[in-house]
């Protein structure tokens, strides 16, 4: 988050309400929206393990490849 200069509070409104999440395993989950960065539309992706009712943030990045993430079904 901090490498990749994504705020906090994006991260947040993202995980709470995606246009998009992917149960990838059985905690794994991916939270995706588009976003405005540098007046460029990009994917936030933010990958996290859900056990209970605690997540716990794995990673998150921004893409230009929509294409390659949008509609995409990875659930197991």
């Amino acid at each position: 988050m901090r490498e990749r200069n994504i705020p906090k509070s994006q991260i947040e409104k993202i995980i709470k309400n995606p246009s998009q999440i992917f149960k990838k395993s059985k905690f794994r989950h991916i939270a995706q929206s588009e976003v405005k960065y540098n007046k460029r539309t990009f994917l936030l992706r933010v990958v996290y393990d859900e056990v209970g009712d605690t997540k716990e943030i794995v990673t998150v990045y921004r893409t230009s490849k929509f294409k390659k993430y949008i509609g995409i079904n990875i659930n197991i």
